[in-house]
């Protein structure tokens, strides 16, 4: 999902599950990206926040990504989730990205969608469950929109 982002910026910031301190390492370690740290433990637990930029525009690229993504952010970004539920291999988490004046939000759950019962030999019932299954999902997509301006 796409929006735009009625504050302009010209920064890309990405948020990226978090999967440990290993894991964040090996991630930092192959990029040259910078991770921005918030003051809102559940999101931290959660998410990784990374910016692109130069050394001279690093404290202003941490300040905007501070500016976008605020504590009812992070709340509602967290809110997603439990909609959700958890994603492949029990991970849940979205992922997402602010650039180029807009919000891309990326929804980490497809395994019941993808699952090796959906297919040729799978049963219609089944089949039938798993398309209803993602048109719900989909029409969540507005009260999506609503969680990350702030309406629930």
């Amino acid at each position: 999902m796409q929006v735009d982002v009625p504050q302009a910026f010209s920064e890309k910031i990405i948020i990226r599950r978090d999967y440990g301190r290993f894991v964040n390492w090996l991630r930092g370690f192959f990029n040259q990206q910078k991770t921005v740290h918030f003051d809102h433990p559940a999101f931290e637990k959660k998410y990784e926040v990374y910016i692109d930029g130069e050394k001279d525009a690093l404290e202003a690229s941490m300040a905007t990504a501070r500016k976008l993504i605020t504590p009812a952010f992070c709340d509602n970004l967290l809110a997603i989730d439990k909609l959700f539920g958890s994603g492949m291999f029990g991970f849940a988490g979205s992922q997402a990205l602010f650039e180029n004046g807009k919000f891309t939000l990326m929804i980490d759950d497809i395994v019941d969608i993808t699952d090796p019962g959906i297919g040729e030999m799978a049963a219609p019932k089944k089949v039938d469950e798993a398309c209803r299954k993602m048109i719900e999902r989909l029409a969540m997509v507005p009260l999506t929109i609503d969680y990350l301006h702030g309406d629930r």
